[in-house]
């Protein structure tokens, strides 16, 4: 806790004629989130652990604070409002906003847009890779909440409560950091990102797999197992290796073993540049090896597989066996250039899709493979462009 710099600001804040004046003197709001390694908080009917206790908060909870007093412990504690009740919450267990995470919290997107991505560490990023893509007010929001639990470290025998919450106490659990924290961005903020921007899973390649489907997935050597090339949107040459600077918000997929399948997660809140121009991956990971904490990845290192994207940000190679949004995507556009019925978009690639995708290769021209290629996609779209307007 930041004691000292929160007792002078809520000390400015309570001064009894001055209090409004100087409250906006200081970067610290009047309200304040619980925050507890066990999840949840007793709310007291004094400054007493012994006092009763007038609610049981969950962490996150937010609350308007009255006043801080000095606890019978010697520590301060907080008087609040919270939901029509006030008590008295440890200090301990309760972090004073400042007025930007107030605002935030709130859902204040004039406020915090200007420097939606320059949360904490890359604040003071004078080399920050600026975002190539508009950064969503959810994702500020959800490395919010990820970022208060730096720090929190796993229990002797292994047992954390984002395994707990997961259903397996003992879990490897850095993506049961992760989607706990998505989840409880969405309790907090209304947001709507568990199993839809992001995904709820533990095991290997299981994350990155339901990125694949959703569309969103970019793999650092430009080449995805088992599906293919990968080239971004609008571009008509194949993806570099090392080309795609991930976005804040991304999950960032690792692998340590020969295989290649994923073994741990982390999530990107921002690149900065090194004094050679090479770029460095900021990010947020839990169990590394025990504990939530920051890391720095170079762009090329070699565990790094992947990113599962905030933004729809390449296409791929395309064959019989793939399913999700990309294989929608194609036959929609197939049905639109007369090779396709309607009825038979599924977003699986069966049979069907084949023998339509090879119709078209041969019509245009092109090797007949039944593969959608990066030409034969191109190929596609060049067709069902629209024909430009005569000059006047």
């Amino acid at each position: 806790m930041r004691f000292l710099a929160l007792l002078t600001a809520l000390l400015l804040c309570f001064c009894s004629l001055a209090g409004a004046e100087d409250t906006q003197q200081t970067d610290f709001s009047d309200h304040g989130i619980v925050h507890s390694n066990l999840g949840q908080v007793n709310l007291r009917a004094r400054p007493s652990a012994s006092s009763a206790r007038v609610a049981l908060l969950e962490n996150y909870d937010m609350a308007r604070i009255l006043e801080a007093v000095t606890g019978d412990d010697g520590k301060i504690w907080y008087h609040v409002e919270f939901e029509s009740m006030e008590g008295y919450i440890h200090g301990d267990y309760f972090d004073v906003l400042t007025k930007q995470e107030l605002s935030l919290r709130m859902g204040n997107a004039e406020d915090t847009a200007p420097s939606a991505f320059s949360y904490s560490a890359a604040e003071e990023a004078e080399n920050l890779v600026q975002p190539a893509y508009p950064v969503p007010q959810y994702v500020s929001q959800l490395i919010f909440i990820a970022e208060k639990e730096l720090g929190y470290t796993e229990e002797k025998n292994g047992v954390t409560k984002y395994g707990i919450w997961s259903g397996d106490s003992k879990a490897e659990w850095c993506a049961e950091y992760l989607c706990w924290a998505t989840y409880q961005t969405d309790r907090q903020f209304a947001t709507q990102l568990f199993n839809n921007i992001y995904p709820n899973y533990t095991g290997n390649n299981t994350g990155r797999d339901w990125f694949l489907k959703e569309g969103r997935y970019v793999a650092r050597r430009g080449i995805v197992p088992d599906w293919g090339s990968q080239w971004f949107r609008g571009e008509s040459t194949l993806m570099q290796e090392n080309s795609y600077v991930p976005q804040p918000g991304d999950w960032m997929f690792l692998s340590t073993g020969a295989q290649g399948d994923t073994s741990h997660v982390a999530m990107v809140t921002h690149c900065t540049y090194n004094d050679d121009g090479t770029i460095q991956v900021h990010v947020l990971e839990g169990n590394n090896p025990s504990a939530v904490q920051r890391n720095t990845y170079p762009l090329d290192h070699w565990s790094i597989l992947g990113y599962g994207t905030v933004h729809d940000v390449a296409d791929i190679t395309l064959k019989e066996g793939h399913k999700g949004k990309k294989v929608s995507a194609l036959q929609q556009k197939l049905c639109e250039a007369g090779y396709f019925k309607q009825e038979n978009i599924t977003g699986s690639f069966g049979d069907i899709t084949l023998q339509a995708v090879k119709a078209f290769q041969q019509a245009q021209g092109l090797p007949v493979s039944g593969i959608a290629t990066l030409e034969t996609q191109l190929k596609l779209d060049q067709l069902l462009a629209p024909s430009p307007s005569p000059a006047p």
